[in-house]
């Protein structure tokens, strides 16, 4: 398996919302939320995982979500 460094300086939490319909006019309620790290260096270990490859990322985290994503 083949294998890639990647510096990913700007970690980050992505969180997704979907609902069912859009309605003008209408309050949205989100009954969950989707959540994972992100970054663009994140998105491209995703990728590599896919194709059968690993990526292993290296960067800075701190605080709350620096905590969550270490989890």
């Amino acid at each position: 398996m083949k294998r890639a460094l990647i510096a990913n300086l700007n970690l980050a939490i992505d969180k997704t919302l979907s609902v069912d319909k859009i309605k003008r006019g209408t309050i949205f309620r989100f009954p969950e939320a989707l959540t994972y790290p992100g970054g663009k260096g994140v998105n491209v270990a995703r990728v590599l995982s896919s194709i059968g490859s690993r990526g292993d990322i290296i960067g800075f985290v701190s605080g709350h979500n620096g905590k969550w994503i270490e989890a």
